[in-house]
């Protein structure tokens, strides 16, 4: 374990290609989006407005933890660790029911938190539905990518004309946060809701 872990370097300024650098730019500004659309003081206006802005700071913190993730390369290195115990302990050539019972459990997971989710977020599910669509969403490809299924790895490393299938999905997922955050902001200012 020491061998795998001195192989994996942990910098401040990591060696990133542009779009990795795109990627954290993008999960930053969507953090400071999210926290400007919490602290702002058209949100009192709205009957829920302290739910409101819990649900904005929470969903900032996820953002920017998930930025930190992507900016040290976190999911390589948990990867990487798992990788080297199933090794170690003789089931790497068994993993393939691991990760599925695995992906199945997180997916669940996730779909009984967004239902929890609605269920507790009375006046605010209407406007929202799709940050936290989009934020499961993110969730369940970084745990995807952590557990590395090679069937899923293969189609997400795709592809085409250099652009990989998984910057793709992984950035829209980060855009579609961004964007709903900047369309509430848009209709809070015009006091639409």
């Amino acid at each position: 374990m020491k061998s795998f872990l001195a192989a994996y370097e942990l910098s401040l300024i990591p060696n990133m290609s542009c779009i990795a650098w795109l990627l954290v730019a993008a999960y930053f500004f969507t953090t400071i989006i999210a926290i400007k659309l919490a602290l702002s003081s058209s949100l009192r206006q709205l009957e829920h407005s302290i739910k409101h802005k819990r649900f904005w700071l929470i969903i900032a913190s996820i953002i920017f933890f998930l930025g930190v993730i992507k900016y040290f390369g976190l999911v390589s290195l948990l990867s990487g660790i798992g990788r080297y115990y199933a090794y170690r302990d003789g089931w790497y050539e068994r993993r393939g029911a691991f990760q599925v019972v695995f992906i199945i459990g997180i997916t669940t997971f996730i779909l009984i938190a967004a239902m929890c989710f609605k269920y507790q977020s009375t006046g605010i599910w209407r406007n929202n539905w799709l940050t936290v669509m989009a934020l499961f969403y993110l969730l369940l490809l970084v745990l995807i990518r952590i557990i590395s299924f090679h069937y899923i790895d293969s189609l997400i490393y795709s592809s085409f004309m250099g652009v990989r299938l998984y910057w793709v999905l992984e950035l829209s997922g980060v855009f579609c946060i961004g964007y709903t955050a900047l369309t509430f902001t848009r209709k809070l200012n015009r006091k639409k809701i």
